[in-house]
């Protein structure tokens, strides 16, 4: 183990990101070296590896003060899985003694359009639900329905999927279905509160598409209501009560 002067090549990527599935991912990657030394940059991960509709690299690797890299990715259905794609980067000097190594890794999720077109409508002992056949994914797997007390109308973030916490599922469906009947298990609703619902796309592995639209329905309070209860007299066998 000696002193080095040795800086360690820079590499210049994002970390993370996202595609929407059916879109391509461009990414430039470069690096240079404080020292002045050549750098040799290359990259590898799974979305170069795959036997169909790979990532390409160009080129495969590069040498030189301030090498570059080109990753595009036309991006299907069929990459959309839970767990984001990892490629590594790695740019090492040729400095003497000892060449010097850095490695740097893009995190990317390939991610699936939402359901679109949600609509609710309420009915006597429940709601009904209806939205567009989800035909954007030929691969999804099933449909799930989630529904909270109460409205959350955020806007997703670009790379969320899936509903965020309050939400239950309630029903999961077969990846053709365009409507659902909600009447809670049979137990029907609360009176005076209101009902929102979201819907996702399901595929293989779990991965859940982005979110649908809230749509939500307030179940109305119809029943009677106690507005005034007064003990006029009290005693200890009987007395008058306004109610």
């Amino acid at each position: 183990v000696n002193a080095c002067n040795d800086h360690l090549p820079q590499i210049y990527a994002i970390s993370d990101t996202c595609v929407l599935a059916g879109s391509i991912l461009e990414l430039t990657i470069a690096a240079s070296d404080a020292d002045g030394d050549q750098v040799t940059l290359e990259a590898s991960g799974a979305p170069l590896e795959l036997p169909v509709d790979a990532a390409v690299l160009t080129p495969p690797f590069d040498v030189g003060l301030q090498p570059a890299l080109s990753f595009v990715w036309n991006t299907t259905c069929n990459h959309v899985r839970s767990q984001p794609y990892i490629v590594t980067v790695r740019a090492k000097d040729n400095a003497i003694p000892v060449a010097l190594t850095n490695v740097h890794t893009i995190s990317i999720r390939v991610i699936a359009p939402r359901v679109e077109q949600l609509e609710a409508e309420m009915l006597p002992h429940g709601a009904s639900l209806t939205w567009a056949q989800y035909d954007y994914c030929p691969n999804v797997t099933g449909i799930r329905v989630y529904r909270k007390m109460g409205s959350a109308p955020y806007q997703p973030d670009p790379c969320e999927t899936g509903v965020r916490p309050g939400y239950q599922m309630i029903a999961e469906l077969p990846a053709d279905a365009t409507s659902f009947h909600d009447d809670n298990n049979g137990m029907g609703f609360d009176q005076g509160v209101d009902y929102c619902y979201r819907v996702v796309a399901v595929f293989h592995d779990g991965a859940e598409s982005r979110p649908s639209q809230e749509v939500c329905i307030q179940i109305p309070n119809n029943q009677p209501l106690m507005t005034k209860v007064s003990n006029d007299e009290t005693d200890l066998i009987d007395g008058p009560v306004s109610v």
